[in-house]
């Protein structure tokens, strides 16, 4: 399966910081702290952590 793309990553990444969290610079690419700040809302929410960018995870942190 391939990952998300930057569009999906950019959104991501700006939902994630809208939440308080710190994926780092919003440019749509994924590196470490995007995926740290997965990681982190995943377990918070009660999620498998797996640290990927999906369209799901990003329909969930929209909620």
């Amino acid at each position: 399966m391939l990952g998300a793309n930057s569009d999906t990553i950019y959104a991501i990444q700006n939902a994630l910081t809208e939440l308080g969290y710190d994926p780092g610079p919003i440019d749509g690419k994924m590196g470490k702290k995007t995926r740290a700040a997965i990681t982190q809302f995943q377990v918070n929410s009660g999620l498998s952590p797996d640290g990927r960018a999906s369209s799901s995870l990003l329909l969930k942190l929209q909620k």
